[in-house]
């Protein structure tokens, strides 16, 4: 497991201590005979502390993300199909590469700076127009 994987194991380990009272422990990987926490356990917290500290900055950079380019507002029905737009009319719907979540998304990019991307950081939607606020897909 990831630390962060690990480090969402600790939310339902909080979740235990604020509503149950422990009565004792498992010997084992995480406890030795006497009740002592173990080595591996030790290890264990400290890859949970890792996690969280990756979890907190993953959110941070996704919170600077969406601040710089706010994400675009969606509709779809099964009539018209989907639609991506910006409440920002000065703003432009286009697909942008998200380093914190590792994948592509809709934000919606300022028009001078948009249509003057030289760097292809930014992508069009698929037929839509470059200056258009609203794009079908």
């Amino acid at each position: 497991m990831s630390d962060k994987e690990l480090s969402e194991i600790e939310t339902w380990r909080e979740f235990y201590k604020k509503d149950y009272t422990q009565i004792g422990v498992l010997i084992g990987p995480f406890y030795d005979e006497h009740g002592h926490e173990t080595a591996f356990l030790k290890s264990i917290e400290e890859r949970i502390k890792n996690g969280i500290k990756e979890k907190k900055n993953l959110e941070s950079g996704i919170k600077q993300e969406e601040k710089e380019f706010p994400n675009c507002n969606f509709e779809w029905s099964q009539e018209k199909g989907g639609e991506a737009w910006c409440s920002n009319q000065d703003s432009l719907p286009r697909f942008i590469f998200s380093p914190s979540l590792h994948k592509q998304r809709c934000a919606c990019i300022l028009k001078e700076v948009a249509l003057q991307d030289t760097s292809n950081k930014f992508s069009l939607y698929p037929n839509c127009d470059p200056t258009s606020n609203r794009c079908k897909y």
